[in-house]
């Protein structure tokens, strides 16, 4: 998600060439893109992006898979294939979870150890004598 904020607001799209997909590796895809004349390369889990944008790749050239890469004007190091909105997005949600889901189970954990939350449930040994 660091990487992919600053792409949403000022990532400048260009066409790109995937170079190879990994598929026994999370769908990770290779790519590469050329900016001012200067080769660059990188690669992402999950595959390709969203291609939809105002930018349409087509590639003359028989074999060759072109698609939209996105890259910071200041560091083209940075760059993810497809749209990074859409990345984002899909990023979030799983980040949302986590904020929601990890805090809960630790408390619960934490309270388990209770006596009154362990009595409260019911299940605390009730001596008889």
């Amino acid at each position: 998600m660091p990487r992919l904020y600053p792409l949403t607001q000022r990532g400048t799209p260009v066409c790109g060439t995937v170079t190879g997909i990994e598929p026994n590796n999370h769908q990770e895809a290779h790519y590469s893109f050329e900016v001012n004349g200067k080769r660059y390369s990188g690669s992402q889990q999950g595959g390709i992006g969203d291609q939809r944008g105002a930018l349409v790749c087509r590639s003359g050239v028989s074999g060759r898979n072109d698609n939209i890469v996105y890259y910071l004007p200041d560091n083209p190091d940075i760059s993810c294939l497809g749209n990074p909105s859409t990345l984002f997005e899909n990023e979030a949600g799983f980040v949302a979870l986590g904020i929601l889901i990890i805090p809960s189970l630790f408390l619960l954990g934490w309270r388990w150890r209770s006596p009154i939350f362990r009595n409260w449930l019911g299940l605390e040994r009730k001596e008889t004598a």
